[in-house]
């Protein structure tokens, strides 16, 4: 093993001390606490008691110790102060040395990054539901438009071509047209002035109470139609 130059390696103790927040607890055979220090507020055991079973104060090492092995550590535990170490377990003759180091940035980075990864699974759930409600929306909509193409087709057969435009296409027309207006209004038949009724009325004979039908020429029924709704237009 290379053996860092001393300045070195005083510099990289200072910054695991200090950024690392090292403490450390010396336990004996007996488990019970021989000394402690560095920050040990930092993780709630400033109030700790030497001579005084360890296990009885420091609650996570409760089956931790003794060791079964030379050294170990366990990773990220979780203490009753709401941070979270690092846990190495050294073997030092009869006695074992518990060394602290923080790793609650750590363990909350990772926890921000889990909580990332949940939310993004959630929303992946949700686009493939969604997805499939508009798959599902889709068919509907094709269904629907294959039916009204169907009773379009059949309605076609029924009705004439300018109507069926007319409905379908939305475009309100008239089924008389400028060009046909102006041809009925100058027909021979719209220029026909209609009779008086006082031709027509009836009149009673001066020697008989009885009515003499009016003699009104007779028109045929193809004319008298038109006659009569000028008429009445006018």
């Amino acid at each position: 093993m290379e053996v860092l130059p001393a300045s070195l390696a005083e510099r990289l103790r200072e910054l695991t001390y200090n950024e690392r927040a090292v403490a450390y607890l010396h336990v004996d055979a007996a488990l019970t606490l021989m000394g402690a220090d560095g920050h040990l507020d930092n993780y709630g055991l400033a109030a700790v008691r030497l001579g005084e079973p360890v296990v009885e104060q420091v609650y996570f090492l409760e089956g931790l110790l003794p060791l079964e092995e030379s050294s170990y550590f366990v990773p990220s535990v979780e203490l009753d102060s709401g941070r979270a170490a690092d846990l190495h377990f050294h073997q030092d003759g009869a006695t074992v040395w518990v060394v602290l180091l923080d790793v609650t940035a750590a363990r909350d980075a990772a926890r921000q990054m889990q909580q990332k990864a949940y939310e993004m699974t959630l929303l992946q759930e949700k686009e493939v539901q969604l997805n499939r409600r508009l798959e599902s929306l889709n068919r509907d909509l094709e269904a629907a438009n294959d039916f009204l193409v169907t009773i379009s087709t059949k309605i076609s057969h029924y009705l004439a071509p300018q109507i069926y435009k007319s409905i379908f296409s939305g475009q309100k027309t008239s089924p008389f047209t400028p060009s046909a207006r102006s041809s009925l209004s100058s027909s021979p038949i719209s220029r026909i002035s209609p009779l008086p009724r006082s031709a027509c009325s009836r009149r009673r004979s001066p020697s008989s109470s009885t009515s003499i039908s009016p003699r009104c020429p007779q028109l045929p029924s193809s004319m008298a139609a038109p006659l009569i709704n000028s008429s009445v237009t006018r």
